[in-house]
């Protein structure tokens, strides 16, 4: 549905939209993993814990934000929380 209309999408409409979320997403995960792909990194999300002895929590986006491993959208683009 199209949230200023509230049409409904053609389904190539949808399907443009989707990819273009799955680009987005897939490059902002580059970029995390070009950052965090390291020893270190990787050793404190397996002890599952965040510098304060904290059990990280079991939703990846809510863990990350909690270590402060932040991505951000390109400028001028706003998406959902949830998708950044």
């Amino acid at each position: 549905m199209d949230e200023e209309t509230g049409g409904v999408l053609s389904q190539a409409v949808l399907a443009q939209r989707i990819g273009w979320c799955a680009d987005l997403v897939a490059g902002m995960v580059s970029g995390l993993l070009a950052e965090r792909w390291n020893t270190a990194d990787v050793e404190v999300l397996a002890s599952g814990h965040d510098a304060g002895g904290r059990k990280l929590p079991s939703n990846a986006w809510m863990a990350l934000r909690r270590l402060g491993w932040t991505v951000a959208t390109p400028v001028g683009v706003r998406v959902n929380d949830r998708i950044v």
